[in-house]
């Protein structure tokens, strides 16, 4: 899993400096289909484990709720690392 999450960060790495929109672009181009191997990593990964432990309850949690996930990841990544906080 640590695999997958360096991967997403390397990817908003290279997109610091970035207008919004090439931001925008590279991740739909490159992030889709780290979301896509993330997601068959996590079924793999589910089909592998025993369904009684709480491993097999967070994973079971992400795929449920799969499409949030995705669109989290897709958008949200760079904006909880890169962007300064505007909160006051």
């Amino acid at each position: 899993m640590l695999k997958h999450i360096a991967e997403f960060f390397a990817l908003e790495k290279d997109n610091r400096g970035r207008s919004a929109d090439e931001r925008r672009l590279i991740r739909q181009q490159r992030g889709r289909p780290l979301v896509d191997a993330f997601q068959k990593w996590l079924r793999t990964k589910f089909g592998l484990i025993s369904q009684k432990g709480k491993l097999a309850d967070a994973i079971r949690y992400a795929l449920l709720r799969w499409e949030g996930l995705r669109h989290t990841l897709m958008r949200a990544v760079s904006s909880s690392t890169t962007a300064p906080s505007n909160a006051p």
